[in-house]
């Protein structure tokens, strides 16, 4: 008998998806890359007797769960008009997953040349690596963050009238697409309070006070308290590192670049 060999894969929610799609590129079978705030997971086709109705299961590797629409859209802190406007939770077909790629080459060449190059002749290759991103996928959202942040960058260093009023005009179309800055202690509370009761979770009492009238009582919500469910924008949001009015839809700050 021949040996059987057992690899050992490891992976964040960015590297495994990737791994995974190349894979499936190669098995010629159908697996989707889908964006969430900061995450990556698979939308994977499956027809379902007795009618062959095609489906899609959620797919998130590093979990090795398949949660449902519901659960993904609340645990990513996505907004109903995000997942109308295909900014999250949409499949990526072959030309978007390219252009994501794009992106990765653009972050990963600024990490790597910080010492070597100037911020110049940095920027100049991002941007490229934007221009071509944004060309196949408009509404790519990852692309559409980092054409803010280079904006912003240009505006800070050259105090040119014309970027700032585009960098404006691309911030009020994300605000109107739904996107809203996921809440940092989605990062930094959850894996503390990930086996508590929902009194002790730090965005329990807030879905009350959002899900009762008088504030008072208890609500039912999917996550039972662990994630902030209602997502109702605050008069001043942040955008990348961009302070935005969303009452005026005007920048009032900038913060570090991200």
């Amino acid at each position: 008998m021949g040996k059987r060999f057992c690899y050992k894969i490891t992976g964040n929610c960015h590297s495994l998806p990737f791994l995974y799609k190349i894979l499936a590129e190669e098995l010629e079978t159908e697996a989707y890359l889908s964006l969430l705030p900061h995450h990556i997971y698979l939308q994977i086709p499956f027809k379902r007797p007795p009618y062959c109705t095609q489906t899609y299961f959620n797919t998130e590797l590093t979990s090795k769960t398949f949660p449902l629409d519901a659960w993904v859209e609340t645990a990513g802190y996505v907004s109903n008009a995000a997942v109308v406007s295909g900014m999250y939770m949409d499949r990526l077909d072959t030309k978007q997953s390219i252009a994501l790629c794009l992106v990765d080459l653009a972050k990963g060449f600024e990490a790597r040349n910080k010492e070597k190059l100037s911020r110049a002749e940095i920027d100049q290759f991002m941007q490229n690596c934007v221009d071509l991103a944004l060309q196949t996928a408009p509404n790519l959202i990852t692309a559409r963050l980092l054409q803010v942040e280079l904006d912003k960058r240009n505006f800070v260093t050259t105090n040119n009238k014309l970027i700032y009023k585009q960098l404006e005009i691309n911030i009020t179309k994300l605000f109107a697409d739904g996107y809203l800055e996921l809440p940092e202690l989605m990062y930094s509370e959850q894996p503390k309070t990930a086996g508590l009761d929902s009194t002790y979770t730090p965005f329990a009492q807030e879905n009350i006070r959002e899900g009762t009238p008088t504030g008072k009582g208890t609500v039912l919500t999917l996550s039972n308290g662990r994630y902030a469910e209602f997502k109702n924008a605050k008069r001043i949001e942040t955008i990348g590192s961009v302070r935005f009015d969303t009452e005026r839809k005007k920048i009032v700050g900038f913060g570090e670049n991200k």
